[in-house]
């Protein structure tokens, strides 16, 4: 069964199937990886002038 989206015939079980693959580059100057790192939790802090945490 294919069913049209802007203008162009789609098979939605191929489109089930398709995994897209992040890969490295580079992206506005700023060196990318398919890596994806946490940042640490934040222990305190301020927010709006309080302050908070331990």
């Amino acid at each position: 069964m294919t069913t049209m989206y802007r203008g162009v015939r789609v098979n939605p079980e191929q489109q089930a199937n398709d995994k897209s693959v992040e890969q490295p580059g580079v992206y506005r100057g700023v060196p990318r990886t398919s890596r994806v790192e946490k940042s640490p939790e934040m222990k305190s802090g301020s927010y709006r002038g309080v302050r908070w945490g331990s």
